[in-house]
């Protein structure tokens, strides 16, 4: 599988947990998947720009659009998998969730007027609760998914056709509003690379990407410590602009401080 060095990496990793319960289980003594060497793997960092956000969300509509055109029956099963799986991509944007967190996310979950989405650890990755703040934009994306719903479902996103009740993937839809919004190697997962890089680049911290996005390790968050690059380089190159000016005698922004009682 040299061709697919990630695929083959995953492959790796999920038999030899599978030996590792089976000799925990006392089926085998041995794990043979021990010791095979990965594949290099090069970090993956793939942030939509402003264009390709402003091109993504045009998207929605269009492809909400062009299924109901060829499915012209609002209650479709075609059309309602279609919105939902556009409601969900929308969730995954506005709070960096993992795919499986959205699509399994029931309405018992949120707390809508308190603003709060408590992810069960049954879930999430970590394996533990995860209680997220949602944005403004989300709790009206939330809010107006409750209005909307009238047969009273279980799941945010349902799907009739799902053995489970909710949407399973997001693959065709997700394929076509790539094509729609022109943007191209992106993933649905990128979507929460994305969440944090937006956050990062506003100057949030570490620890607080950390919560919203349900790390339990500060190793795991540190990967988007680069983002801080650009604010920091922003907020540097204002000391060196009032140094500038002062030395042609001309005026700088000076920022005043609050008068303390306590001198560093």
């Amino acid at each position: 599988m040299k061709s697919s060095p990630y695929e083959a990496n995953r492959n790796i990793a999920l038999l030899s947990k599978m030996f590792s319960l089976a000799i925990k289980w006392g089926w085998i003594e041995k794990n043979p998947a021990t010791g095979i060497e990965r594949y290099a793997e090069e970090p993956r960092e793939r942030y939509l720009d402003h264009d390709e956000m402003v091109r993504l969300a045009a998207s929605f509509d269009a492809y909400i659009n062009e299924v109901a055109k060829k499915w012209p029956q609002k209650n479709s099963h075609h059309f309602a998998d279609a919105v939902s799986a556009v409601n969900a991509i929308r969730l995954i944007a506005l709070t960096g969730a993992r795919k499986g967190e959205a699509l399994s996310a029931t309405w018992d979950q949120f707390k809508i007027e308190a603003g709060i989405w408590t992810k069960p650890s049954s879930h999430t990755k970590t394996k533990k609760t995860h209680r997220v703040t949602l944005s403004p934009p989300a709790i009206e994306l939330v809010s107006g998914m409750q209005e909307s719903d009238q047969d009273g479902a279980q799941f945010l996103f349902p799907s009739r056709r799902s053995p489970t009740g909710h949407l399973k993937d997001l693959k065709r839809a997700w394929g076509r509003i790539m094509d729609l919004a022109e943007i191209e190697n992106f993933r649905v997962h990128d979507l929460r690379h994305t969440f944090a890089s937006i956050l990062a680049s506003g100057g949030a911290s570490l620890i607080v990407i950390g919560r919203l996005l349900g790390h339990t390790q500060p190793s795991t968050t540190a990967r988007y410590a680069h983002l801080f690059d650009d604010p920091l380089r922003d907020a540097a190159g204002k000391v060196g602009a009032a140094y500038e000016a002062a030395k042609k005698g001309k005026g700088a922004e000076v920022v005043r401080l609050h008068k303390s009682h306590h001198h560093d």
